[in-house]
């Protein structure tokens, strides 16, 4: 159990160092394309260029960083600043070999690992500790580590999301929607938690390789949670108490923002139901976002990024159908709130107390 949450908290440490450049990455590509017309990447730099081009290109660039900022995340997260040479250059190797997100996730792994194993194994004489963190480890680690990626996992890892990639491109149909609905609801499934979290480092790691779909459901599915909350909410207010109402008003201006954490006080109080409405309204705004073809470049932002997806209108269809479901299997699965019923009870017992006093 120790372990598992040491290699979540390396690989939480490596997404938020991540996040701001795929969001600036992807906003700028969106920017470039939408205002630019699909303008084509710079690839003379002595000839003239619009600034739209030079958006898309800094935009591909910043994505070719992810999986060496990754590594190099993780690795620091692990080692310290002597993991930071070896992770970025893991990652690199990843980026180039195909291997990609998923790559430099592990080199970054095999960097920290590798850089902390030889700091508490190597003895140098006193002179040359100094080089230690600066050149000693930061060198054998590299060459080790490399050695692993280049000639051992590399290439099994690069078939592997070729492979991957490919299958989801020519995905058909049916096929299409149940994969949807799976990522759907996983994304939904615990509010931000780690069913989340894989179905959101699956969607990123996709988004390098140029499959854009994944992003849009699981920006879709974490949007779906707090909308159909504070839909069915206002359809039957009988069914929340008053500090749950409370939270839902906080909750919806976090989920216009891609923050679904706000459900989760509501999800306390009645987690079967809210769980299952919540997931099931997210598998349908998935399967949708399959089929209406919708993709995004951007991982984050909510309805702030939407004029940036390709078919915003699906877009917008599919939350709202999945708020919708979400919205009315609520409405019909949950009970009245128990505080509402027990002041209703008080006041029946008041009135007979009172009417009894009065023909007294």
């Amino acid at each position: 159990m120790l372990k598992e949450l040491e290699l979540k908290r390396h690989a939480m440490t490596g997404i938020s160092y991540m996040i701001p450049l795929v969001v600036a990455s992807g906003l700028l590509i969106a920017i470039g394309n939408i205002a630019g017309g699909n303008p084509a990447l710079i690839s003379d730099y002595k000839s003239s260029y619009t600034l739209w081009e030079a958006a898309v290109t800094l935009g591909v660039y910043g994505m070719g960083l992810i999986p060496a900022v990754m590594s190099a995340a993780i690795a620091y997260s692990i080692a310290d600043r002597p993991g930071i040479a070896p992770g970025l250059l893991m990652g690199m190797i990843a980026n180039a070999m195909g291997a990609g997100f998923f790559g430099g996730m592990l080199g970054g792994y095999m960097s920290g690992w590798c850089v902390k194993f030889l700091k508490g194994n190597i003895k140098v004489p006193i002179w040359a500790q100094g080089l230690m963190p600066m050149m000693i480890i930061p060198l054998l680690s590299s060459i080790i580590v490399a050695f692993i990626m280049f000639f051992v996992i590399g290439r099994p890892i690069a078939v592997a999301s070729f492979a991957l990639t490919d299958m989801l491109i020519n995905m058909q149909g049916g096929s299409k929607a149940v994969f949807g609905a799976v990522m759907g609801a996983m994304a939904a499934f615990d509010f931000g938690g780690p069913v989340n979290k894989v179905a959101s480092l699956f969607a990123d790691g996709l988004l390098i390789n140029g499959v854009y779909g994944p992003e849009a459901i699981k920006i879709c599915a974490s949007m779906v949670p707090p909308f159909g909350v504070a839909l069915s909410w206002i359809i039957r207010k009988s069914r929340y108490s008053k500090s749950e109402a409370d939270n839902i008003k906080i909750a919806f201006p976090m989920g216009i923002c891609m923050i679904t954490e706000g459900v989760i006080p509501i999800a306390a109080v009645d987690p079967l139901r809210v769980v299952f409405s919540c997931s099931f309204g997210a598998a349908v705004g998935g399967s949708l976002i399959m089929l209406l073809d919708v993709a995004s470049p951007v991982p984050s932002g909510g309805l702030f990024i939407v004029p940036a997806m390709q078919n915003p209108i699906g877009f917008l269809i599919s939350l709202g159908v999945g708020s919708i479901v979400t919205a009315l299997l609520l409405v019909a699965l949950k009970k009245d709130a128990v505080e509402k019923q027990n002041n209703g009870e008080d006041d029946e017992e008041e009135d007979v107390d009172l009417s009894g006093i009065n023909i007294k």
